[in-house]
């Protein structure tokens, strides 16, 4: 019987010491506590060019024309909407008949142009709809779920849930990278009086 006790012991250890070694090992671990999962933006942009006589605006049918290009891509709040051209004497009036359009959707231009390429050629008029998309690469994410953990690490598809509820739910993704400044109760950009302009009510 004396012989007998230490081999039972032995081999009852040997698979508690295999099975430590087994899992213990973890390439990525992450003890902050902070989320590794979490939203990434992307930007994504369309364009249209008009083209008319040097000197005029744009005529009935172009604007149609923009109205149905805005239908098609769904434009919505949170699209960067900007028009693009060469200095000429109708570009004022070509951008006050884009701002009227996009007005009638309840959107507003921006007052700085997004710069795309090619360069718009001469006497073109380009509308410019930069959108912005939230996502979070990788998820859901169960390398790890299961697995023993020794080291009071986060699991891999942690965060995942929230910041993927979060993308999906945020009207305008660029908030995630930029919050809107506060102008104050009932203030607003007028344009027909310049862009510095502001009008409290």
């Amino acid at each position: 019987m004396k012989t007998l006790i230490p081999l039972v012991v032995l081999t009852v250890a040997a698979p508690l010491t295999a099975a430590c070694s087994f899992n213990e090992p973890m390439e990525e671990v992450n003890t902050t506590g902070l989320k590794v999962n979490v939203p990434v933006v992307s930007q994504h942009v369309m364009v249209h060019d008009f083209t008319a006589p040097p000197g005029a605006g744009l005529s009935a049918a172009q604007r149609d024309e923009l109205r149905e290009w805005l239908d098609s891509i769904d434009a919505r709040y949170g699209d960067r909407i900007s028009v693009d051209q060469a200095p000429m004497p109708a570009a004022y009036q070509r951008r006050t008949q884009v701002e009227n359009v996009v007005n009638e959707r309840g959107l507003e231009l921006e007052r700085y142009t997004t710069v795309t390429a090619p360069e718009v050629p001469a006497g073109a008029t380009r509308v410019v709809v930069v959108r912005a998309e939230a996502s979070v690469p990788g998820c859901p994410d169960q390398d790890s779920v299961d697995d023993l953990n020794w080291q009071n690490a986060a699991s891999s598809n942690f965060g995942c849930a929230t910041n993927a509820g979060l993308a999906q739910m945020i009207a305008d993704p660029n908030d995630l990278i930029s919050g809107k400044p506060y102008l104050g109760t009932g203030q607003r950009i007028l344009p027909e009086t310049g862009p510095d302009a502001v009008y409290d009510d």
